[in-house]
């Protein structure tokens, strides 16, 4: 799948960032991801209309959760994305951008 450089260079910082954190084997099995993207107020909501503002800008959520998944995988936390089963995913505005409760683990099955 082609990747532009931006994307790439997201990834690689992204990839060593998560590194220090890595369990020392892989994870196995099935996995579950739970995680929050936070992104910056855009100027074009004031600060009297940000309660409740949903994010339905770009970047799509589905594409956070595969880029957060190619970092996972690139820095050894499972050995392929193919194992996360259940996906937890939010994305919204916040004076603190950022990836927040980012969490990796078993299944935990049924709905």
């Amino acid at each position: 799948m082609y990747k532009d450089p931006g994307q790439r260079a997201d990834e690689a910082r992204m990839t060593a960032a998560m590194s220090a954190y890595r369990p020392a084997r892989p994870l196995e099995g099935p996995l579950r991801l739970s995680f929050v993207a936070a992104f910056p107020w855009p100027v074009s909501i004031p600060a009297r209309r940000r309660a409740g503002a949903a994010h339905v800008r770009k970047p799509d959520l589905d594409n956070l959760a595969k880029f957060l998944m190619d970092c996972l995988q690139a820095a050894r936390f499972m050995a392929d994305d193919r194992q996360v089963t259940e996906i937890s995913a939010r994305k919204t505005y916040t004076d603190g951008p950022g990836w927040w409760t980012v969490e990796l683990g078993p299944e935990r099955g049924g709905l």
